[in-house]
């Protein structure tokens, strides 16, 4: 009998993480259903991915009215008996876990993924068993800042308590510039779909060193580790993720010592049979201080990197696993090809003309996924998140120099021809 799985939305973009699992449910007998509150809010120039999935039910996905949301799906599977309830997308793993429990399915991880949601709770775990220096505060209103000078110190950087890509990250140098990023996100409403996000935000201390991330699958209590993947990003104030290399673990001077540690924060947090995607910063004397932990796989084009860099579907792995399939994985020890992935934002505004040099690019055969967000009348908003992405690909090669020299110059071959006018 086939499998039934549930995703509640998914992460946007036909070549996206989420795309790919329903493309691969429909090559592999898996009936997908996707549960959205705005179909169209997918939309691309290319297509609109949920159009891969078996059927869509169309339900309001706000954690504010989970419940709701249960009884909905109560009825509606009242007859038939779902598998998996599960999110590719950080914004709603938390609640497919919660609609997971409640349905009493195996796998939900809904504490720990409740937990790894709230920055300022795993934070302070982390912090109680010495595995983070940083400081952390939690800011619920603008008062709350005045304590950040004596408590953080500057430069720091805040951040929303549960957003995602990059939204509303950003590093200040002053009391000032935290209370307009503070302001800034009370006003977000930027992720669509009727998602409200919590209003705290949190201030830690701000870390210099290289992004990476490190690729995990959880099978059975036994942590399978991918690789490390390099975060390229645009810098201060935002930090914007602009690309990424994989594999990158011949950056890291002790690997070793990165998946030891890794692997307790993940057994602190107390995860089991699912996919972890967990970010960190070399920090000084090679110090591993972790920025995020997500319980999903990486986002963007990580998941298509892992696979062509190793062979093997991060995608069909996790789905199996989390069906209740617990075979072990096996990771070759060496790689096939470097890849290089390139998100590709602007540093101006304006209304799209005309691009040209898409052809070009789709005829490189070591140019692969190259997916667009916008198209010819569409307006452009300078860099402030991943949401500004305009498009996004990745190339391989022999080594990680060439591959990253091809992605480079791909960047080159596309021409955005804006109609601006004057702010005022």
């Amino acid at each position: 009998m086939s499998k039934i799985i549930l995703f509640v939305e998914i992460n946007p973009g036909m070549e996206s993480s989420g795309a790919k699992a329903l493309e691969y449910c429909k090559n592999n007998n898996i009936t997908s259903y996707v549960l959205t509150s705005n179909k169209k809010f997918y939309d691309t120039p290319e297509g609109n991915p949920l159009n891969k999935a078996s059927h869509i039910l169309e339900f309001p996905t706000s954690m504010n009215l989970k419940d709701q949301c249960v009884n909905f799906l109560k009825e509606r599977f009242y007859k038939t008996k779902l598998d998996l309830v599960m999110s590719f997308s950080e914004l709603y793993v938390e609640l497919a876990a919660y609609i997971g429990k409640q349905l009493g399915l195996p796998n939900n991880n809904y504490i720990p993924i409740c937990k790894a949601r709230n920055k300022f709770t795993w934070r302070r775990l982390l912090q109680s068993e010495h595995l983070t220096n940083i400081k952390s505060l939690l800011i619920s209103n603008l008062e709350d800042l005045q304590n950040v000078s004596e408590k953080i110190g500057f430069p720091c950087i805040i951040k929303p308590l549960d957003g995602s890509a990059s939204v509303s990250v950003q590093y200040c140098d002053s009391l000032e510039e935290l209370k307009m990023a503070f302001q800034s996100w009370q006003n977000f409403r930027g992720f669509g779909r009727g998602l409200i996000s919590k209003k705290e935000m949190i201030v830690e201390t701000y870390v210099s060193g290289p992004l990476y991330s490190i690729e995990c699958l959880n099978i059975n209590g036994v942590n399978n580790y991918f690789g490390i993947t390099n975060r390229k990003l645009s810098g201060e104030p935002y930090f914007v993720e602009v690309g990424a290399d994989f594999p990158a673990n011949n950056e890291i001077p002790n690997i070793t010592s990165v998946t030891n540690k890794t692997s307790k924060v993940i057994d602190l947090l107390g995860f089991k049979n699912c996919a972890l995607h967990i970010e960190f910063i070399l920090g000084a004397d090679n110090y591993i201080e972790y920025v995020d932990i997500n319980p999903r796989l990486g986002g963007g084009l990580i998941p298509e990197m892992i696979e062509s860099s190793l062979n093997i579907s991060p995608i069909k792995y996790v789905l199996s696993t989390m069906l209740g399939d617990y075979t072990a994985i096996n990771i070759p020890k060496e790689y096939l090809n470097y890849c290089a992935s390139r998100y590709v934002v602007s540093s101006n505004w304006g209304e799209i003309s005309h691009i040209t040099g898409l052809n070009k690019i789709k005829k490189n055969k070591s140019i692969h996924s190259f997916s667009m967000s916008v198209k010819e009348g569409d307006t452009i908003l300078p860099l402030k998140s991943n949401k500004n992405t305009l498009f996004e690909y990745f190339s391989t090669s022999t080594s990680m120099e060439k591959a990253d020299n091809i992605a480079n110059d791909v960047v080159n071959d596309i021409v955005f021809d804006l109609k601006a006018e004057l702010l005022v």
